[in-house]
């Protein structure tokens, strides 16, 4: 009975992976514009770079091709796996209630919901990624190892699921303070600013970067990309895959907490 159960709850979460799939790309419209304005970024950047580097070969360890592809893929990559999680949202509607009565956790239909719609926005931007490489090409550095590409996306998956974490556990704040997205805005641009999409850590004060190291920011975005370019060595990527993991535990046991507590609260009013 009980294995019946698991497999009836996996075709579950199946079904909503593949109903957020559809959606999200029954609104792939938007997802093109915000790739889109992504691209024009990009563009503007590669010929900023390029004026940077006219007579210097790298600048704090990174030459004219390694920077290229850095802002390329930690554009694309933030602007596909940054997706709203409408925690906050059914929280404050009371949706929740209806969700309590589904014979499936809440917390892992939205991750599910979440990885999906992330997924998709990946491949839907990939065409325009492949599209820039082969326009400038030679200018990029691409890797060629196979073990290059594992880690990559090891570390992105992790990516993903750090951010949904980070992402559940501000929705949660509702509970509390109602109309929370004055602290999600904050976050964004915290975000934002330690995973690198704006300048490089490299670029930024010393003990920015000491600080970016043990908070979990710069392994939603730089440790990624840096990865993937090469940066690191193998041993340096295995260490930032394990601070990732250990991340998503600590989130994972005070979201735990959070919600336990929260939705009490949220049956004590609803009650």
């Amino acid at each position: 009975m009980k294995r019946i159960v698991g497999h009836t709850r996996v075709q579950a979460y199946v079904h909503v992976f593949m109903i957020a799939w559809q959606k999200t790309f029954a609104f792939r419209v938007s997802t093109y514009v915000q790739l889109g304005i992504a691209s024009i970024m990009l563009v503007s950047m590669f010929y900023l770079w390029g004026t940077l580097f006219a007579d210097q070969t790298e600048l704090v360890g990174y030459t004219k091709q390694d920077m290229l592809t850095y802002y390329v893929l930690i554009q694309y990559l933030l602007a596909s796996i940054y997706a709203y999680v409408p925690i906050a949202q059914e929280i404050r509607d009371g949706d929740l209630s209806k969700y309590l009565t589904r014979p499936m956790n809440y917390l892992v239909y939205h991750y599910v919901h979440s990885i999906s719609r992330r997924t998709l926005q990946l491949l839907l931007g990939l065409p325009a990624v492949i599209v820039i490489f082969l326009l400038f090409s030679g200018s990029f550095s691409i890797p060629s190892s196979l073990l290059s590409y594992t880690l990559f996306f090891f570390a992105l998956f992790q990516a993903m699921t750090l951010l949904f974490l980070l992402d559940v556990l501000l929705g949660l704040m509702e509970f509390w303070i109602l109309f929370s997205g004055s602290i999600t805005f904050i976050s964004d641009l915290i975000v934002f600013f330690l995973a690198g999409s704006y300048i490089p850590l490299e670029f930024l004060p010393g003990w920015i970067q000491t600080l970016s190291d043990v908070l979990p920011f710069k392994y939603m975005g730089a440790f990624v990309v840096n990865t993937f370019v090469g940066r690191l060595t193998i041993s340096e990527s295995l260490t930032g895959i394990v601070i990732q993991t250990l991340w998503i535990i600590m989130f994972a046991m005070v979201i735990s907490v959070v919600w336990k507590r929260g939705l009490r609260k949220y049956e004590a009013v609803g009650g």
